[in-house]
């Protein structure tokens, strides 16, 4: 009869070995040697480790950063580049200014596009609004697809690249964002009434619009959100606001409507299907492509249509010439 291996009266050993238990390594099969490295030079492939290979891709975006000039520091991280900054100019009350569309108040203004940023506003503001092939659009929505995208300078930074670029076109600039509203801040005004008390009707659209002096001298008005609404989603399906859309469209060549996020908020589809399209405004290599993907199918659910994605803060991290070499 074969000894059981797994029966201990059956083990060989005598009871006085000092016979110790197998060590890990000599198990058997033993475990298969991983292959050398191949040191540069020899033929074939080199092996490397997902370490290596990330350590030669922090490698070169170091190299590349140098060569465009140094580290990003935490002011050009912080820095929207499409955004609005303030001018050395005080904010003074014009003399004997009057608002081109009736008796709101009407002010210099201390705020322009970065140097910068302006020549991409300028091509946004052509492609929108210039086309061969159709009419341009009269009022357009801008959203963000999360809070926090930066659709509140890019609907502000729009208007004014606009209002700058000719004065014979009348741009208006409304803040339909009456949850959080962005663009009285960003201005720097702070106008007696606003959007919401035209729709309340305690106020008219002539007394709460704000003709805003840019530094050219052309006017860009503006029409904040004014005081906060009880109920937004209810303001916004109101019979008031399409009949202000439509004064909007007979008054001004142009409308930009800054909007809450798509994501959050059902204001930008609301508001989008009455108009004639949407901006989507996202951030560059923070949203999420979920979140964006999420964001156009909503507006797309609402019948809304999508003018075109605004990528902000994109920053390329190849130079230029290597772009102009190939």
């Amino acid at each position: 009869m074969a000894d059981n291996p797994f029966n201990p009266s059956s083990d060989p050993r005598k009871p006085g070995d000092d016979a110790q238990p197998p060590k890990p390594e000599q198990i058997w099969p033993p475990p298969e040697p991983k292959p050398p490295r191949k040191p540069a030079g020899d033929e074939g492939p080199v092996d490397l480790t997902w370490d290596d290979e990330v350590e030669k891709i922090d490698e070169a975006i170091d190299e590349i950063r140098k060569i465009n000039g140094g580290e990003d520091t935490d002011d050009e991280i912080s820095v929207s580049p499409l955004g609005v900054v303030e001018d050395e100019l005080p904010d003074e009350p014009v003399t004997g200014g009057h608002s081109p569309i009736g008796h709101g108040s009407s002010s210099k203004s201390n705020c322009r596009v970065r140097p910068q940023s302006a020549p991409e506003i300028g091509q946004l503001w052509g492609s929108i609004f210039f086309s061969a092939e159709q009419a341009a659009p009269k009022a357009v929505v801008v959203t963000a697809a999360r809070r926090g995208d930066g659709a509140t300078q890019i609907a502000t930074s729009l208007a004014i690249v606009g209002a700058e670029a000719n004065r014979e076109l009348s741009i208006c600039l409304v803040d339909f964002n009456i949850r959080k509203p962005g663009v009285a801040n960003v201005l720097g005004i702070s106008p007696n009434h606003g959007l919401t008390d035209v729709l309340n009707g305690t106020c008219s659209l002539e007394a709460a619009m704000h003709a805003l002096v840019l530094k050219n001298g052309n006017t860009l008005n503006v029409l904040a959100a004014g005081p906060l609404a009880e109920q937004p989603l209810g303001m916004l399906k109101s019979r008031q606001v399409k009949a202000l859309l439509s004064q909007l469209r007979e008054r001004f060549d142009h409308t930009i409507i800054d909007t809450a996020s798509a994501n959050a908020y059902p204001d930008a589809q609301v508001l989008g299907s009455q108009v004639d399209g949407a901006l989507l405004v996202v951030r560059a290599s923070e949203t999420p492509r979920e979140t964006v993907a999420e964001a156009k199918k909503r507006l797309d659910f609402a019948g809304v249509r999508c003018l075109g994605l605004v990528l902000n803060q994109r920053s390329d991290p190849i130079p230029s010439l290597l772009y102009r070499m190939t």
